[in-house]
């Protein structure tokens, strides 16, 4: 769905099928295809979740997807705070920030209908939900340190 670019001068190539669960309040299927580096390695992919890291001359490039289902004004909180907590966390270990970004868009709501025999079946599925994508760039700290720490921090954004 995106190509996009990130400053370590790697490219992922993004797509995103969307299937909605009609049974539960709202799901979906996440099918990913990446075109991976050689040194490129998935951390979570997981419905909704998606992180991989990679090593790139030095620099540790955190590459994140996610779902959250919240308000934009909450995702912004969430998303504020794991910024603070990744620089915050790096700094500690006497690390580099390079970059932390995350861009975030909302979805609304969705329905389906459904014509049989009879009457239309439309069905409402309220919810507000928040696509997310992001990078974490850092420097100067241990690599097995840096995994751990990230894949913990953003299975955190979702709450």
């Amino acid at each position: 769905m995106s190509d996009h670019e990130h400053e370590h001068d790697h490219m992922h190539e993004h797509e995103h099928h969307h299937e909605h669960d009609h049974d539960c309040h709202h799901g979906h299927d996440h099918h990913h295809d990446h075109e991976h580096e050689a040194d490129e390695e998935t951390l979570i992919d997981e419905d909704g979740l998606f992180a991989s890291l990679l090593d790139h001359n030095g620099a540790l490039v955190a590459s994140y997807r996610l779902t959250l289902t919240c308000p934009l004004d909450e995702a912004k909180s969430r998303l504020s705070r794991f910024a603070l907590d990744v620089s915050d966390a790096v700094n500690q270990q006497d690390g580099l920030v390079g970059h932390v970004k995350a861009f975030a868009r909302e979805q609304g709501s969705s329905f389906r209908i459904s014509v049989t025999a009879d009457e239309p079946d439309i069905i409402d599925f309220p919810g507000e939900s928040v696509l997310v994508e992001g990078v974490a760039i850092v420097m100067a700290v241990d690599k097995d340190w840096y995994r751990q720490f990230i894949a913990d921090k953003i299975r955190g954004v979702l709450g």
